[in-house]
């Protein structure tokens, strides 16, 4: 079985880390619907543009945002 001890020096940077996250997190609930959409579009774009170049797909963020704006367009319009 491995075991691993977490040294007081990662656990210092996993609480600075953790303060952090929280500050943020309390900064992007302030955010307005519309900034908030904003924000997790272009991060699930970025993610996928990450994910299909990690495949080796050649689509920029550009593309894809026009994909899912034109699947989005299209499910909204019913076809």
């Amino acid at each position: 079985m491995l075991a691993y001890k977490i040294s007081e020096e990662q656990t210092k940077k996993l609480k600075n880390l953790q303060i952090k996250f929280e500050e943020t997190k309390f900064l992007i609930e302030s955010f307005n619907p519309d900034k908030k959409n904003f924000i997790k579009k272009q991060s699930l774009i970025s993610n996928i543009g990450a994910s299909t170049r990690i495949e080796n797909a050649l689509l920029t963020d550009t593309e894809i945002e026009w994909i899912d704006t034109s699947i989005a367009t299209a499910l909204n319009t019913g076809f």
